[in-house]
């Protein structure tokens, strides 16, 4: 009988990552924005491009230079220097001396219950004359195309919300590593084939690059419906997608391109503040992640290794469409295959992020971001948003 278990989990396990790897691949070769050829229309929209940036020196004017740079005929863009320390703001002010595109906000103080980053892209938003809205990152350096690709995909399929995936700038080996493993991890929770659905389960939403209408920015409620949304970019995404809106994901990897965090501790440090954030504040849903992922990524090791008479077999055809997938996502990340290696690894370095970002915010009672102080009771209270059918759906 327990032959019969080990070698029907074994199975179950390789089958479902057999019907993931169809998925993925596909997303990562024919969702490619700049490769779909879309029409353009015959007059674009107005956008707004928000960026809004706290000591980015090292890369706000790239980024800001890039968006200047671009050959979309109608679009502005408005750059929040949100409480920096540094040089940010001056930067924005010597380029938006030059550029009458450019307008640049100064944010001196924060009020209450707001995070800094989604009070400066509500406080540009209420600014904003555009049609569109983009919300980027300070971080992010754009092709001379990317607005006009964007636009032309979204008018021609009538999307109400785009996000696209960047090109993430490759690093050392541990970094490449982790940002391949987080991707496939992503691709799966997210299911990107689905998010253009009308299910509302699927939904996304990601902070380099999310274009919406402004009238549904702003029928939705926008950013002051998640003022404490520390995944403010995956937050937006599904306030647009409970509220009916359409929506879809791209890859835009050729058209705008980051540096997530330097360096694998960089990584590690840079999502702390969110980890635990990402499970809702819920120590019962961090043990439930930590068991879930624990099945699909680290079992089939442990099987192989232990099990005898090839009722491993199942487990052993997991790990070969485990390792397949994580070479796949390297290559096209242009990082390589040899990535795969280390793949139990990184499941290992995830649960740490997790698990140590759940342990400080509990230890603290909240969290500390930007130098400001949450109260974790009120991070929770707020993890509520509404639609029209369920007036408390948790985000």
């Amino acid at each position: 009988m327990l032959w019969w278990l080990a070698f029907a989990l074994g199975c179950l396990l390789c089958l479902i990552w057999i019907s993931v790897t169809p998925q993925i691949v596909r997303f990562y070769k024919y969702r490619i924005i700049d490769k779909l050829k879309t029409p353009e229309p015959s007059s674009f929209p107005m956008v707004s491009v928000i960026i809004p940036a706290r000591d980015e020196e090292a890369k706000i004017e790239s980024c800001l230079k890039s968006l200047i740079a671009q050959d979309y005929p109608n679009f502005e863009i408005i750059a929040i220097n949100d409480r920096s320390s540094d040089r940010t703001g001056t930067l924005m002010d010597t380029l938006s001396q030059s550029e009458p595109k450019l307008t640049v906000i100064h944010i001196e103080t924060l009020p209450d219950s707001w995070l800094g980053k989604n009070h400066a892209m509500h406080i540009a938003s209420k600014q904003a004359k555009g049609d569109f809205l983009l919300f980027s990152d300070g971080d992010v350096e754009f092709r001379h195309d990317a607005l006009r690709c964007a636009l032309s995909y979204t008018l021609h399929h009538n999307l109400d919300h785009l996000t696209l995936t960047p090109r993430h700038l490759p690093g050392g080996y541990w970094e490449n590593a982790f940002i391949s493993f987080f991707s496939l991890i992503f691709l799966m929770v997210f299911r990107p084939l689905w998010v253009s659905q009308p299910t509302k389960t699927a939904y996304v939403g990601l902070g380099s690059f999310n274009l919406l209408k402004a009238s549904v920015y702003r029928q939705i409620g926008g950013h002051a419906n998640i003022p404490l949304a520390v995944l403010d970019d995956i937050k937006l995404g599904k306030l647009v997608k409970v509220n009916g809106f359409r929506q879809e994901i791209l890859i835009g990897a050729n058209l705008l391109r980051l540096r997530w965090h330097r360096g694998l501790s960089g990584i590690m440090r840079g999502m702390e503040k969110n980890a635990f954030a990402s499970l809702n504040f819920s120590v019962p849903a961090l043990a439930f992640s930590v068991l879930a992922n624990s099945g699909f990524c680290l079992l089939p090791y442990f099987a192989v290794v232990f099990l005898e008479d090839r009722s491993d077999i199942g487990f052993l055809g997991a790990l070969v469409m485990i390792h397949a997938l994580m070479a796949f996502v390297g290559q096209q990340h242009g990082v390589g295959w040899k990535v795969t290696f280390v793949f139990p690894v990184m499941v290992l370095v995830y649960y740490w992020v997790v698990i140590h970002s759940a342990f400080k915010t509990l230890r603290h009672g909240g969290v500390y971001w930007r130098e400001t102080f949450y109260p974790l009771k009120l991070l929770r209270d707020r993890q509520t948003i509404s639609s029209p059918t369920d007036k408390q759906e948790a985000l």
